[in-house]
């Protein structure tokens, strides 16, 4: 007769319990579990091995870390250059206020070149209000375009591209293109 003493089971345990009685082997079986021995007024049983902390990978290498010793599958992305223009830098370009009697989000853009042939401002934006600025060339100095937008809606982006036709020296039109940040009520100095 098969004789199972059982001591603080769980239910799923007990079940693996009455599993192992009934199974009929030939010599007693004795399961037993007791949980925490302290809770029978016995001392905490400790750990035989110590407890060892999972190594950084940063104190099991010498030197600095660079992230490749941390992440094998690191690659660093190639540097990006902003396109060609102000981008970045407009805010440290030459500007003045527009005048008053302008609306006050309106913004203007001068643009120096020599030799200009056609320049055209268009809007780069999926929200624009318009494709392209209107502008004129300057009588008194051939060489300045003048830009003015409508009202320009805050928290848009106002990237504008700037294309500019000139003359060569052989007598043959180039053409150029350069993208820059209009400023709400701002006149931006563009030099090219």
């Amino acid at each position: 007769m098969n004789r199972t003493r059982l001591t603080g089971c769980s239910t799923s345990v007990l079940l693996v319990c009455t599993a192992v009685a009934l199974a009929g082997s030939p010599e007693e079986t004795v399961i037993r579990q007791t949980g925490c021995p302290c809770r029978d007024g016995a001392d905490p049983v400790m750990p035989t091995t110590p407890v060892q902390p999972f190594p950084s990978p940063a104190s099991s290498l010498a030197g600095p870390v660079t992230p490749y010793q941390v992440n094998p599958y690191y690659r660093p992305l190639p540097p990006v250059a902003p396109p060609p223009g102000t981008l970045g830098r407009t805010y440290q370009l030459r500007s003045r206020p527009v005048p008053v009697n302008k609306h006050p989000r309106v913004a203007m853009i001068d643009v120096h070149v020599e030799n200009a042939v056609d320049v055209t401002v268009r809007g780069t934006n999926d929200y624009r209000i318009e494709d392209t600025l209107d502008g004129f060339q300057d009588e008194d100095d051939p060489s300045l375009w003048r830009f003015e937008s409508k009202p320009l809606i805050p928290g848009l982006p106002h990237i504008y591209e700037v294309e500019v036709e000139y003359a060569t020296p052989q007598g043959t039109t180039k053409s150029r293109q350069l993208y820059v940040r209009l400023i709400m009520g701002r006149i931006v100095e563009l030099k090219i």
